[in-house]
C-alpha cells in the first residue's frame, strides 16, 4: 500500500515509518510545509493517510502560549489534511488521525470506552477539537479512525523514557494519591494498531489504543521500582503542581480507566496486554 504519514519525525512516526516499510508498504512523508499549502496531489494514489503531527504536550511548561501551540498544532494541521482530501479526485480510502485518551478528562474510577462522553479540562477540549477537525473528511463518506492513544511505553521516547532515569536513580515515585488509573500501551502495539486500523474496513470513529488492563499509578510505580531494585518515594500532588503547573492536573494526576472496546471487538492481537512483561522487557533491554 501507499501510505502518507505526517509527524514522521516524532516519537510514534519515526518508528511507524520503518515498521511500514519492513512490511512492504510505500511511505510518503508529509513535510511541515504541506500544512501551510496543502497539496492534494500528495494524496492522489495513496491508499491511506496517517496523521500524527502535533506539538509534544510535555516539552514545555504549560504557559498560555504553549497551550495555544498544543491546540493549533493539532487543529491547523488536521484542517490542512482535510483540505487536501477535499481536493482529491481519487482520495485515499481511510484517514487515521491521532487523538488521545485525554479526551475523557479526569474520571476517577469510571470505566471508559469509545461511547463515553468528552470530559472537562484542557486536554479534553483539545482532543475534542482535534477529532472534530476530521469532520469534513467524514462528510465526504471517507472512513476516518481517531486512535485515542493511551500512555505509550517505550524506553526510546514518550513518558517512560523521561521517568526511567529517575527510577534508576532511586527518585521514582507514587504521584499524589497514586489511586489514579493509567491507561498504557506498548509502542509495538501502537504501531500494529495503526496498521490494523488501516486494514480493517469495519473500524471507524474513535478507537481507544490502550491495553485492556489499565493499572493504578501506585501499582505502576511499585512494579517499576521492584524491577529496578529501587525504592519508590511519595510525591505530593502540591509539589507536582508547583513544579509543572497545570500539566500536573491534566496529565500526572488525572485518572483514566480506559477500555479498548473497539479493538477487543475486532479481535486485535495485543502483543503486551499486561504491564509486567512489557516493563520487564524494557528494563532488561
Amino acid at each position: 500500500m501507499k501510505i502518507a504519514v505526517s509527524g514522521a519525525t516524532g516519537f510514534v512516526g519515526s518508528h511507524l515509518q520503518p515498521f511500514l516499510v519492513q512490511r512492504g508498504h510505500n511511505v510518503i512523508p508529509i513535510s511541515r510545509s504541506f500544512f501551510s499549502n496543502p497539496n492534494s496531489q500528495l494524496f492522489e494514489g495513496c491508499d491511506a493517510v496517517v496523521h500524527l503531527a502535533g506539538a509534544n504536550i510535555a516539552d514545555h511548561r504549560w504557559s498560555e502560549s504553549y497551550k495555544n501551540t498544543i491546540l493549533t498544532s493539532r487543529t491547523f494541521t488536521t484542517n490542512a489534511v482535510a483540505k487536501a482530501f477535499a481536493g482529491c479526485a481519487n482520495p485515499p480510502k481511510v484517514l487515521i488521525s491521532a487523538s488521545a485518551i485525554g479526551f475523557y478528562g479526569d474520571r476517577s474510577d469510571d470505566i471508559l470506552d469509545e461511547s463515553s462522553t468528552v470530559g472537562s479540562g484542557f486536554l479534553a477540549s483539545v482532543a475534542h477539537d482535534w477529532e472534530a477537525a476530521c469532520d469534513p473528511v467524514r462528510d465526504k463518506g471517507i472512513r476516518v479512525v481517531n486512535p485515542r492513544f493511551g500512555m505509550i511505553l517505550s524506553k526510546e521516547g514518550g513518558a517512560l523514557a523521561k521517568i526511567l532515569p529517575m527510577f534508576r536513580w532511586g527518585l521514582g515515585g507514587v504521584l499524589g494519591s497514586g489511586k489514579q488509573w493509567i491507561s498504557w500501551i506498548a509502542l509495538q502495539d501502537v504501531l500494529s494498531a495503526i496498521m490494523f486500523a488501516i486494514e480493517t474496513p469495519t473500524l471507524h470513529g474513535p478507537v481507544n489504543v490502550a491495553s485492556p488492563e489499565p493499572v493504578r499509578q501506585t501499582e505502576f510505580a511499585h512494579l517499576l521500582g521492584q524491577l529496578l531494585h529501587r525504592p519508590v518515594l511519595p510525591v505530593p500532588a502540591w509539589s507536582l503542581k508547583l513544579t509543572v503547573g497545570d500539566m500536573a492536573e491534566d496529565v500526572l494526576l488525572a485518572s483514566q480507566r480506559v477500555i479498548p472496546s473497539q479493538l477487543i471487538a475486532h479481535k486485535f492481537p495485543f502483543q503486551y496486554p499486561l504491564l509486567e512483561p512489557l516493563l520487564e522487557s524494557i528494563v532488561a533491554a
